[in-house]
């Protein structure tokens, strides 16, 4: 109990009652306190990280609030429910399964019309204004259902360049309105038809640039549908030396066409011949199986094609089709698919007796029901080579052998599209006589809608005529669901972030999984078996499961993948768990759903019938609300209220996400919102269960952050703010967001500091929102229990994670004045965190491109040394994720992470092998992700460096391409033992799955004001002292470095807001960046917590202080009076041994005298660089930070020697705990 060691009369009532306020902060001060008397660290470095590491704790506290915050979410109620991983699949499937119902009406009503109007040749020629090129805008309006302006009155027509002629004159536009628009009340988007010829039809209209660049036919939604019957085919093409040009070019063309139509789970193989056969040079399963007809495969036999000329005589197309059935023959794997081989030739030479019998017998030979053969030839071509070709090839059947055959002329004037219409007909047709008692659609996995970006799944069908009693392929319709509003109740499955669910299709397919990769080829779906992404313990038991459409739940150990901050940079933590999988069928498709959950793992939601009403809660749609007043300021060229803080919804705090996100939010609906958050009421249940009492809890940063105006801290600060996985946030000022979707739960500072529980996690420098210096994010969580440090506990619920930007030089002004070894000359000192990125280095002037740094670009030598010491240690993970152009297959990406083991400092400065040349220390910062490591330039000697090291990195780049000793992060191809690109799978991988890349940044999306700010008062009006002084204006967060034109002369200044007539300046000269902004001299020899800071000038050298920060004296805090309370009766119990170890150290002489006057300072580490503090003299007894002081004293330090260190004045006995070897009083 402290307050039994405070004497009466020493200022009992105010220290008592600061005392009982911060409570759980004194006794953690008073407890580190008596632990570093007794048991002092082993180096003078270790102490001082110490006192770093306290000063950031500090800054957390005070000015973030985190253990008030903590403590007060502590203290709350909470409701513990369990998650039942079977009933959330079996509501969630339902849900899957009316939405896909929905589509499926839609397709099958545009299916009859459209063969309706093709069996009455009811068309209409396309004219320019029905065109979507050529749609007058003024005819579209906004509409929030879709990302372009659009005309639900109107569909518009597409006309492919490559169409052939006719394909003008069949149009169905206008004939399928009434069809659009009753489908338009169904949960669908883009609704569509393309044609066999090459024009589309779309609705609702929009305007596209291009006139014809758009081919429906090449379309995935069209590939898919066209042909839906899974099929082989082999690819055969003839080419040797005297084949004409023009007829080459035919067939490569054609050949081309038909393997980029293939639907994407067709199987491919690919021959050319001349007296040889030729196989595609790749490996070797290209010359032995068929292989997926995916994107990446394509595009490889697209290359075969184009860049395989054979110099050589001959025409063996015997052997050609010999190699063609090859791959039919011992491959057991087909199952019901339809097989093909299709032939492209010039038609020369296919008039030998001698091949016509052996064609004839292999053809007889490999007689099978679903095996088609398919003969294209070029053409012009010699009228007696015609003639000769046909008899050939109907000599090849007299009996029919093969079940189907087809032969066509193909002619480079038309359409070469349509002119193979025979290959897809063929199996359009098969497909629908299987399917002719029940109408199916095809499913096409998701893809970016062409021209828009939106990721879209779509539900397409072929469409017939029947021509000669066949049916006959004339086209595809088709609708578009967006992924996002499809599977918005997986997708937006939140509460925590254990807990996800994914679908796949009946051949294992994924179709959506949080680790399933975004396509970043626009026009392709991505096409990855589930086994690729999850490793469990049998594991392939449930996927077996699945796809025989059984239902089932089953607890397996797997593995959960924790991203670090921005995955793509940062890697990620895996942690084995115990989940619980619950499958089943989502009817009336190919598709399956599964529900992954944590067992015995209860979900905690705050009750809420313990707060006070009104809740202090205001909507952040200030422009909405109209709730500007004197208070409002501007800051960071946006409108900001220190009054209050603002709440920030995210689309999943919504009961329907998406449509939050396409409707346009009006000032009635921020009314509404408002009034809930204030009433804790919800009539019409437009939020989430759990999101107004998160509002409710989160108001106490209102209390915590505005208390705080009057802190030296506060200047420094850019924002603060606070995030639940509720999707609730606040920010502070109180300001507009620019975005409805700001993705909380993937911002790197939430992921950081949700991936390091107990920790306050900072991230590298980054730029503020206005891009013009960098800031430094902390970040950490607020949890419902006691965790352990590090990556999270599943026991361990976060409830919160707040944040606070501030400068970057401030935190190397913290840096310095608490690490006395940074200000020496003969040391460098920098900070890396847990991956290996600078967060502060010497070549950082907190303005450039900082963030994502790798030690090894500015540090190479050291960073080697760290990686072959043990420090640094290399992992990596799997990402399955093509390039644009798919010409890299999936890889694996390496990071670094410093060891978790024991980083040996008792040396107190160390270098690592002998090979190298630099000698350092690396000590971790307590209760952060940080580490510091300060070099030893006294013992450094780069001239006796082995050799130099010089790298770049880039997480893009190949490790092949990095110097072998840089440890850069980089990528290599998965090996080829565990990967059979043919196939697209994998084997025997053992490692995590790379998280998705995110492309959220650490910067808070503020609205920045179009509107002229110069007429609203500038939140803070310190800037201007600082005239041209660029170093100095980079320390304030209200500041910013505006280019200024005066008298015809552009000249840079420090403002609080650029007008629209000033620019703002990103590359203000600076000439030593590191030792002229951040070095930090002080007035006496040796720097201590009340060290003053010097302004420094332009030219890097020291300046006269500004009036606000010319005096400095001695620091006033309540914890120095705990402290001194809790020392003293510690001394009364450990004398001896304090004396023994203070005696050991150094002398310690205490001199009282009394004085008038005592003087104010700003905290430690930041002393002398606050305005706000004037240094008034103040008489005994008054108050000082809040504390009335008893009986000032003075007081002397004098190290072994005599040598005096210290001579400050002091209101009560004060600590320094950042002396090496030990604690003096």
């Amino acid at each position: 109990d402290i307050s039994r060691a405070v004497p009466v009369g020493c200022g009992r009532d105010n220290i008592l009652s600061l005392v009982e306020a911060q409570k759980m902060r004194a006794l953690r001060t008073v407890i580190a306190a008596v632990l570093i008397t007794l048991f002092p660290p082993r180096s003078s470095l270790e102490l001082q990280v110490s006192s770093f590491s306290a000063a950031l704790q500090d800054l957390a506290s005070s000015a973030m609030g985190v253990e008030r915050m903590q403590s007060y979410c502590s203290s709350l109620s909470y409701n513990s429910q369990y998650r039942d991983a079977a009933t959330i699949a079996a509501t969630l499937a339902t849900q899957l399964e009316n939405s896909f119902e929905a589509q499926k009406q839609a397709v099958f009503a545009l299916k009859q019309k459209i063969e309706l109007i093709y069996s009455n040749g009811d068309f209409v020629t396309i004219k320019s204004n029905t065109q979507c090129c050529n749609m007058n805008p003024s005819s579209l309006s906004q509409d929030f259902n879709f990302a372009v302006n659009v005309s639900r009155l109107l569909s518009c027509d597409k006309l492919s360049g490559q169409a052939g002629p006719g394909a003008q004159q069949e149009s169905v536009y206008g004939k399928l309105i009434g069809v659009y628009t009753d489908n338009s009340h169904a949960p669908v988007k883009w609704q569509y038809f393309g044609s066999e010829k090459g024009v589309s039809n779309l609705y609702p209209a929009y305007k596209v640039e291009d006139c014809n660049s758009f081919d429906p036919r090449y379309r995935p939604w069209y590939t898919a549908s066209a042909t839906p019957n899974f099929k082989d085919v082999v690819v055969v093409v003839k080419n040797n030396r005297f084949i004409n040009p023009d007829d080459y070019n035919t067939l490569i063309h054609a050949a081309t066409i038909l393997i980029k139509t293939l639907n994407p789970r067709d199987r491919l193989a690919v021959l050319m011949y001349n007296s040889k056969v030729h196989r595609p040079a790749l490996s070797g399963c290209y010359a032995s199986s068929l292989s997926t007809a995916s994107p990446a495969n394509v595009v490889k036999f697209q290359n075969f094609l184009f860049t395989a000329p054979y110099p050589l005589d001959g025409n063996n197309l015997y052997g050609a089709l010999k190699a063609a059935f090859d791959y039919f023959t011992g491959d057991f794997t087909s199952g019901s698919r339809s097989r093909a081989i299709v032939v492209f030739t010039d038609g020369e030479r296919m008039d030998s007796s001698e091949d016509k019998e052996n064609i004839r017998a292999l053809v007889t030979n490999n007689n099978t029901t679903n095996t088609s053969l398919f003969i294209f030839v070029s053409v012009p071509a010699k009228s007696y080579i015609l003639s000769t070709v046909r008899s050939f090839y109907e000599s090849l059947f007299p009996t029919a052998s093969i079940s189907q055959h087809h032969y066509m002329e193909l002619r480079p004037e038309l359409d070469l599209r349509e002119e193979m219409q025979s290959f897809y007909s063929e199996f359009a047709a098969r497909w629908t006589m299987q399917v002719e008692s029940t109408f199916k659609p095809i499913f096409v996995p998701p893809y970016y809608k062409s021209g828009l970006d939106q990721l879209v799944i779509s539900l397409g069908t072929p469409c017939f005529t029947l021509l000669k009693g066949q049916p006959n392929l004339v086209g595809v319709v088709g609708v578009d669901l967006s992924v996002s509003e499809l599977l918005e109740g997986v997708e937006y499955f939140q509460g925590d972030t254990m807990t996800y669910a994914f679908i796949i299709d009946q051949e294992g397919l994924v179709l959506f999984h949080p680790l399933l990769p975004v396509p970043s080829n626009r026009s392709s779906s991505v096409y990855l078996d589930i086994l690729m992404l999850e490793h469990g313990d049998s594991f392939s038991d449930v996927r077996d499961s699945m796809i025989r459409g059984e239902v089932g739940c089953k607890h397996l150990n797997s593995s959960y993948i924790l991203p670090n901050g921005n995955s793509l940079y940062q890697g990620a933590d895996v942690m084995s768990v115990t989940n619980e999988y619950c499958w089943l069928p989502i009817g009336g498709t190919p598709f399956f759903l599964c529900v992954v959950n944590p067992v015995n793992i209860d979900f905690k939601t705050i009750n809420g019938k313990s707060f006070a009403l009104p809740i202090q809660a205001q909507y952040h749609r200030l422009d909405l609300l109209g709730t500007e007043n004197s208070n409002t300021c501007s800051r960071m060229n946006s409108k900001v209220n220190p009054a209050y803080s603002t709440v920030h919804l995210s689309p999943w705090s919504f009961s329907k996400p998406n449509e939050y996100l396409l409707t346009q939010e009006t000032a009635q609906t921020a009314r509404y919102i408002q009034t809930a958050l204030q009433k804790m009421s919800d009539p019409k249940q437009m939020l989430q269960a759990g999101v107004l009492e998160a509002v409710a809890a989160t108001a106490k940063v209102n209390s915590l952050w505005i208390s705080n105006q009057t802190s030296p801290y506060e200047d420094y600060i850019v924002w603060r703010y606070i995030a639940t996985p509720t999707g609730v946030m606040r920010i502070y000022p109180g300001v507009q967001l620019a975005s409805k979707d700001t993705s909380i739960m993937n911002r790197p500072w939430y992921r950081r500091a949700v991936a390091n529980i107990g920790t306050l996690a900072l991230s590298t420098p980054h730029p503020d929102v206005l891009g013009t210096r960098n800031v430094i994010t902390f970040s950490q969580a607020i949890v419902s229990k006691s965790c352990n440090e590090g990556p999270q506990d599943f026991n361990c619920s976060v409830l919160a994670v707040m944040g606070m930007d501030i400068t970057y030089p401030s935190l190397i002004r913290l840096l310095k004045n608490t690490t006395p070894l940074c200000q020496d000359g003969s040391y460098r000192c920098m900070i890396i965190d847990r991956n290996g990125y600078l967060i502060a280095h010497e070549s950082f002037d907190g303005t450039g491109n900082e963030q994502y740094v790798h030690i090894s670009e500015r540090e190479p030598l050291l960073s080697q040394d760290m990686f072959l010491s043990g420090y640094l240690e290399k992992s990596y993970c799997y990402s399955f994720q093509y390039d644009d152009n798919f010409t890299k297959r999936p890889r694996r990406k390496y990071s670094y992470a410093v060891s978790s083991g024991v980083i040996d400092t008792s040396v107190p400065l160390h270098g690592g092998y002998s090979t190298y040349c630099i000698f350092y220390s690396i000590v971790p910062i307590s209760w952060t992700n940080g580490y510091l490591i300060v070099v030893d330039q006294k013992k450094t000697d780069m001239s006796l460096c082995s050799r130099s090291i010089s790298c770049t990195c880039n997480v893009d780049w190949p490790c092949s391409s990095i110097p072998q000793d840089c440890t850069c992060p980089c990528y290599d191809d998965i090996p080829a033992e565990n990967y059979n690109p043919c196939l697209e799978t994998f084997q025997h991988l053992e490692g995590l799955v790379c998280p998705v890349p995110i492309s959220a940044s650490e910067t808070v999306p503020i609205a920045i004001s179009s509107q002229d700010l110069t007429h609203i008062t500038p939140c803070a009006a310190l800037c201007d002292q600082y005239s041209s002084d660029t170093q100095n204006c980079t320390y304030f967060a209200n500041c910013q470095f505006c280019s200024v034109t005066s008298n015809g002369t552009v000249q840079p200044r420090c403002m609080a807001t650029c007008s629209s007539s000033e620019d703002k300046s990103t590359n203000a000269s600076v000439s030593s960046p590191f030792l002229s902004i951040l070095a930090l001299a002080v007035d006496t020899p040796t720097p201590t917590i009340t060290a003053k800071l010097p302004v420094v000038t332009s030219n890097g050298a020291d300046a006269a202080p500004p009036p606000h920060v010319a005096q400095s004296g001695a620091l006033v805090v309540w914890e120095t009076i705990a402290i001194t309370s809790a020392v003293l009766v510690v001394i009364t119990i450990a004398t001896v041994v304090i004396i023994a170890l203070l005696w050991r150290q150094r002398k310690v002489h205490f001199r009282a005298k009394k004085e008038k006057a005592v003087h104010c300072a700003p905290p430690p580490g930041l002393e002398g660089s606050h305005p706000n503090v004037s240094s008034e003299s103040i008489s005994e007894g008054s108050l000082c930070s809040g504390v009335r002081l008893s009986r000032p004293m003075s007081s002397e330090i004098f190290l072994p020697g005599g040598e005096t260190l210290h001579k400050r004045q002091h209101d009560v006995i004060s600590m320094d705990p950042s002396r090496a070897g030990g604690v003096w009083f």
